[in-house]
């Protein structure tokens, strides 16, 4: 396992958060519903991601 490479879901979570700060100081609603929208595809992605990577260990014990 690669410990030096930082885990996928935590890189989408914390860009996510950035997209929800962003969306937080506009006041323009297009735009922060844009922000919304790429967060919460972002966190989604890192749910997936997060049940890959647990699948993989499962498969690995398996083994």
């Amino acid at each position: 396992m690669q410990k030096d490479v930082p885990d996928p879901a935590l890189k989408l979570r914390a860009l996510a958060a950035q997209l929800r700060a962003h969306a937080a100081e506009t006041s323009i609603g297009h735009f922060r519903h844009k922000f919304e929208i790429a967060a919460s595809e972002l966190e989604e992605q890192a749910v997936d991601a997060e049940s890959r990577a647990r699948f993989r260990e499962t498969r690995k014990l398996a083994s």
